[in-house]
């Protein structure tokens, strides 16, 4: 190990004292390897032995940057370039040069640096070495020039001198594929405004650009140059480019031939002219020749066969549409269709056909439609049996003597008759508190992703409701109630319970005791309070049916009936209208008061002496 003394000197056994200061490890290397071999050490110079060197430490030493984007004064090892330090100073400000850096050594200019050299070409110049309060200064740029457009690089760029056109292409890396190259379209600045020129392509390298100049690259055209296409019944449908006598024939062999379903005499060229306007022909002959521009189009015969299809709907398990094919029988396309439904009419099934006339019915039993042969477009329809339908059911559950399913008699069948049938009610039944949960069905238009509006689906939802029973549906047969397949009756027990809610003063549950008036339940849940409308009281039954009490203004005329199991509620009043009259009562009212004023002044008027 050596210490490098302040001069820059370093004393090596039996090669003395040698000065390295501002050599690179290399340089030094080579200065001590021959020293040494020519002071005993042979084996250097034969190459038996190697000379190895290496920095155990590296001094430091203090740079400063002015017009950087992050300037200051920087603590740097000495082996350290420029580019390190301008690295960490962020590089040039917004409006620094790129290309005129300087490296200032006590009040001397010592050293340029051009930064294009490094983001262009690649290249540094690390040779270039820092010492102790060094400046590195980046003045303002003289002139920037714009490129936008097709360049692979479109941004600004810096001039230095008289640089050309030409110089500022090999900074933006060039034209990208898609950009025109026979000019560009400039933009300068003028002493009142802005100036337009057209640069060609022969000019790019004497012409000078100047600050503040804007470049543009147009783009391509989108027209395609001796180009055609052909689609529809060939193997390899697509683009082609056009050659000197190509003829429909050659094209189709480029295309790879005719497909299998090709209909080759339905094949047509579309051609259009330079101003837009399109004409067509047929193919009539292989040997026609192709011009630009042309696209030909050859039919599938799948096209010219009109109703190729079968369909089956009603009464098949599936409604479904196929393709035709030779030999398929009416029995066949049952079978496709999944068989029969349980309610499908087996001895008359539809086929619907058109004929030169019109369109022709004609039915068939199933064991007719083996020997049946359909035709394309054929559309078979499965009728259903008029009266077949499974037996309606219904469920009782609850206090009735004989609970289960119960199969209707017929389609009017009253709950009153089935209960009969079910041996009536229990002693324990409530006859206030019988529902019905009846299942309807409901359409609802579901779209699948990806599907329009024709092809949307109707799928089935359901929904349960809750009907309450009277209790005269459940004894008398002059009101019945007619029920539906699947309906569930339900009979609750009775509950020896009345409950008072509301605006009472003590809202609860109290016995029932027959004979008692609305007032006393009322009275048992401690009144109605200040802010409660009596008026207006309704009792809820044990089955969710609701009645009010019926009044006149301010005159409650009746009650509902309290059962047993029932809810009294006592609502409150409003209290952001404050009072306020119905209009029904208060004509009335006006409509007393004005006979009783008439009535008056008609008496006054005859006691007048």
């Amino acid at each position: 190990s050596f210490k490098i003394m302040p001069d820059g000197a370093i004393n090596v056994p039996y090669a003395g004292v040698v000065s390295v200061i501002g050599l690179t490890i290399k340089e030094a290397k080579a200065k001590i390897n021959q020293l040494l071999a020519g002071n005993g050490y042979n084996t250097l110079r034969t190459g038996q032995s190697q000379l190895t060197i290496s920095l155990k430490e590296v001094r430091s030493v203090d740079v400063t940057v002015v017009g950087g984007k992050i300037p200051g004064r920087y603590t740097i090892p000495a082996i350290a370039s420029p580019y390190h330090v301008l690295h960490l100073a962020g590089g040039p400000a917004a409006k620094g040069s790129y290309r005129n850096i300087r490296l200032v050594r006590n009040g001397a200019q010592v050293a340029t640096i051009d930064l294009y050299e490094l983001l262009v070409n690649g290249t540094k110049h690390d040779d270039i070495r820092l010492e102790d309060g060094d400046v590195i200064f980046i003045p303002t740029y003289e002139a920037r020039v714009t490129l936008a457009g097709e360049f692979k690089r479109p941004r600004t760029f810096e001039l230095l001198g008289e640089e050309s056109l030409q110089d500022l292409l090999t900074y933006s890396g060039g034209f990208t594929e898609q950009a025109y190259k026979g000019k560009v379209y400039l933009e300068r600045i003028s002493s009142v405004g802005f100036v337009s020129h057209v640069v060609g392509a022969s000019e790019f390298s004497t012409f000078l650009p100047q600050n503040g100049d804007f470049i543009f690259a147009d783009t391509l055209n989108d027209r395609f140059l001796n180009r055609i296409s052909i689609t529809g019944g060939v193997q390899i449908p697509g683009y082609y480019g056009v050659s000197e006598g190509l003829t429909l024939e050659g094209l189709i062999a480029l295309a790879g031939g005719y497909r299998e379903d090709a209909a080759q005499s339905q094949a047509v060229i579309a051609r259009r002219d330079l101003l837009g306007l399109w004409s067509y022909r047929g193919a009539t002959t292989m040997g026609q020749i192709m011009q630009e521009g042309d696209s030909v189009i050859v039919g599938l015969s799948t096209q010219y066969d009109a109703l190729r299809k079968i369909s089956v709907s009603g009464e098949g398990n599936a409604s479904v549409e196929f393709n035709y094919g030779e030999g398929l029988t009416l029995a066949n396309a049952i079978t496709l269709a999944g068989g029969f439904t349980d309610f499908a009419d087996q001895t008359s099934i539809e086929v619907g056909r058109m004929g030169q006339s019109g369109y022709q019915l004609s039915r068939h039993s199933l064991d007719e439609a083996a020997s049946f042969n359909l035709q394309p477009g054929d559309v078979v329809s499965v009728k259903k049996v008029r009266n077949y339908r499974l037996a309606p059911v219904v469920y009782l559950s609850g206090e009735v003597n004989q609970e289960g399913g119960y199969a209707l008699n017929s389609r009017n069948e009253s709950l009153q008759s089935v209960l009969k049938r079910a041996g009536g009610l229990t002693e324990f039944a409530d006859p206030y508190g019988a529902m019905v949960l009846r299942t309807s069905a409901i359409q609802i238009q579901q779209k699948d992703a990806g599907e329009d509006e024709q092809q949307s689906k109707i799928e089935p939802e359901y929904k349960v409701d809750t009907i309450a029973i009277l209790p005269r549906h459940l004894s008398k047969s002059t009101s019945p109630f007619i029920l539906k397949d699947g309906d569930q009756i339900l009979l609750p027990e009775k509950k020896l319970t009345v409950a008072v809610q509301g605006a009472v003063f003590n809202p609860g549950r109290v016995s029932y005791l027959a004979n008692k008036s609305f007032r006393y339940y009322l009275n048992m849940g401690g009144g109605s309070g200040s802010s409660s409308n009596p008026r207006k009281a309704y009792v809820v039954y044990p089955n969710g049916r609701a009645q009010q009490s019926r009044h006149f203004g301010f005159i409650v005329l009746k009650r509902p009936k309290v059962v047993p199991g029932c809810t009294i509620i006592v609502p409150e009043k409003d209290q952001t209208s404050g009072f306020t009259l119905d209009p029904q009562v208060a004509a009335v009212y006006t409509g007393v008061l004005s006979a009783i004023s008439t009535a008056t002044i008609g008496i006054i008027t005859l006691l007048r002496p």
